[in-house]
This record gives C-alpha cells, structure tokens and sequence, in this order.
C-alpha cells in the first residue's frame, strides 16, 4: 500500500512540476509547426522564407516564435497582415497555442548553415 501512495505521489509531483517548468516540444510537433507554416505561405509569395523558429510548452499552453522574411517591396501593412494570417494557421492546426511572429525584410536572410532549423527557404 504504501508503494501505492509513493507511485501516485511521484505521479503528483511530475504533473505540477511539468506546469512550472518549460519543456522543448518533441520532434513530431517541430515537424507539425513547420508544415503549418509550408501550408499557410504556399501561395503567399511576399514571403520569402523564416528563421530562429523556437517552441516551448509550459503546461498545456504552447509557445511558438518565429522570425517571417518578407520579400524587398512588401509593406508593412501588407506585412503584417500576412503575418496575422501566418499566425492564425498555425494556433488552428497547433490548438492551444500562442504564437509570436518577428516580420523582418527579406535582406536579413541568414546562412542555412548556421543552424539545422535556422532558414527555411521556398
């Protein structure tokens, strides 16, 4: 019995924890907010590609941040709305989740060598 209450307890302690603490996502959702974002810009083609995509999960709330490259020309408003629209595709498909993107002109594209998840391009 008293094994019981441990298990259950360790099983307390794991749960209230994970609220407080920010975990990495694992892999599969990466993989789900990145073809959310193939999806939503396939016939947007102000954008030109992203970078510095970071997710973190606090509880049951997601956290995703991004930085959006709009093609030399776009304007800000244009920008923006476009980016509103990015975000809105993926909290539906995420669910549950809060989304933070950075616009910034296409001349500050970065070296897909920098990272493995640092530019995604076409």
């Amino acid at each position: 019995m008293a094994a019981v209450i441990v298990l259950a307890g360790l099983r307390i302690l794991r749960r209230s924890a994970s609220a407080l603490v920010d975990e990495a996502p694992p892999p599969e959702v990466m993989d789900r907010i990145e073809a959310a974002i193939a999806r939503a810009r396939a016939n947007v083609p102000e954008i030109v590609g992203y970078h510095k995509l970071r997710a973190r999960t606090t509880g049951r709330r997601r956290y995703i941040d991004l930085h959006v490259q709009f093609r030399s020309g776009t304007t800000l408003e244009r920008a923006h709305e476009l980016a509103h629209e990015l975000r809105d595709a993926i909290e539906a498909d995420l669910g549950n989740a809060e989304v933070l993107i950075h616009v910034e002109p296409e001349s500050s594209r970065r070296d897909p060598s920098e990272s493995p998840r640092a530019f995604r391009a076409g």
